[in-house]
C-alpha cells in the first residue's frame, strides 16, 4: 500500500522520487517551454498556484529559483516569450524601418537562452545539494 501512495503522489512524480534532481529538470523544461505559450509573467502566476497545490513551501528555495530564473530567461527564446520582445520589435519597425523576422529572433534568442541555461542550471544543482 505504501508503494501505491508514492506512485500517485504528485509531488513525488514531479520530483522523480526522494532526493532526485529531476524536479529541477522538470521545472526548467516546463518554464522554458510553457513561458513561450503563456508568456513569462502569466505562466509564473499559474505555476505558483500549482507549486502550492503540490506542497512546495517558501523553504524550497532551489525550486523557486528555478522557476524564477528559467521563466525569466525563457522570454529570450521566442518573440512571444515576453511582451517586451513584441514592444522592441515594434520599436525597431517604427523607429528604424527594419523588421526582425521570427526566424532571426528565434535564432538569436535560442543562443542567449542556451547560454543562460548553461550558467543557471549548474548553480541551481549546486544550491540544491
Amino acid at each position: 500500500m505504501e508503494e501505491l501512495y508514492y506512485s500517485t503522489n504528485p509531488r513525488l512524480f514531479l520530483h522523480g522520487g526522494y532526493g532526485s534532481k529531476l524536479s529541477l529538470v522538470s521545472i526548467t523544461l516546463s518554464s522554458l517551454l510553457m513561458s513561450q505559450v503563456l508568456s513569462d509573467a502569466p505562466f509564473v502566476n499559474l505555476y505558483i498556484g500549482y507549486f502550492k497545490t503540490i506542497g512546495y513551501t517558501w523553504s524550497d528555495i532551489p525550486e523557486w529559483l528555478a522557476l524564477a530564473s528559467m521563466s525569466t530567461i525563457a522570454g529570450n527564446l521566442m518573440p512571444l516569450g515576453a511582451a517586451s520582445n513584441i514592444i522592441i520589435m515594434e520599436y525597431l519597425e517604427l523607429k528604424y524601418r527594419t523588421n526582425l523576422s521570427f526566424k532571426e529572433s528565434v535564432k538569436a534568442g535560442a543562443l542567449v537562452t542556451l547560454i543562460n541555461t548553461l550558467i543557471y542550471y549548474p548553480f541551481l544543482l549546486l544550491i540544491s545539494l
